[in-house]
This record gives structure tokens, C-alpha cells and sequence, in this order.
């Protein structure tokens, strides 16, 4: 994380744009992940190398998508 002195505290602390979709992709494939390989929410169990292409391939989705959004904004 790139910190930046500012007059603002708040400002000294903002992640850039790549973090960003990083921690956004990483989350959701975590989460994914777990809730394959452990059944959470009535989810049927799946195998070790499943669970992680289920949650590799959505939290890759989940970065394309945080992506696209974003760059709409600028």
C-alpha cells in the first residue's frame, strides 16, 4: 500500500486503483472458496481442486468487473 504524506489523515491513507480491484477480486474468491469447499448456505461440497477453480474464476470475474466499472468513472 503506497501511503502519502497529506495535510489530511484521511487522504494519507487511500489506495490506489490496481489495490483496489486486487483486495476486491481477493475477497470475493475467498469467500467463494469457503463457501464451496465448506458447504456454507446449503452449498453442496465440492473437492479441494473445485473449490479453488470456483473461487479462482469468480474472484478473477469479480476483478474484470470492478475494472470496467471503475474505468467508467474517469
Amino acid at each position: 500500500m503506497h501511503l502519502k504524506k497529506a495535510g489530511n489523515p484521511q487522504e494519507s491513507y487511500n489506495m490506489d486503483q490496481k489495490q483496489k480491484i486486487a483486495s476486491v477480486g481477493t475477497m470475493v474468491g475467498i469467500v467463494i472458496f469457503f463457501t464451496y469447499y465448506y458447504g456454507w448456505f446449503g452449498m453442496p461440497l465440492m473437492d479441494l481442486v473445485g473449490s479453488i477453480g470456483i473461487g479462482f474464476g469468480s474472484g478473477f470475474s469479480a476483478s474484470v468487473v470492478s475494472y470496467m466499472m471503475m474505468s467508467r468513472d474517469e
